[in-house]
């Protein structure tokens, strides 16, 4: 690196938050197979509790003209 220049570094977010599951209970809705503890849909966004599913169900109704 040139002398006197910056160091250019690249900072990753850190991983969305899944949705709690309840294990032994909660399985997946394709396979239906029992989800582990980190198994939840991730959510859409951080702190809050709507997963990315949701969201996108919710674009693309919105597309479609819903409100």
């Amino acid at each position: 690196m040139p002398h006197g220049q910056p160091e250019l570094t690249h900072g990753f977010s850190p991983p969305l938050t899944r949705e709690v599951v309840e294990v032994g209970h909660d399985e997946c809705t394709t396979c239906h197979e029992l989800l582990g503890p980190h198994s939840g849909a991730a959510t859409g966004a951080r702190h809050t509790p709507w997963t990315g599913p949701l969201f996108a169900r919710a674009l693309n109704e919105l597309s479609m003209g819903a409100s």
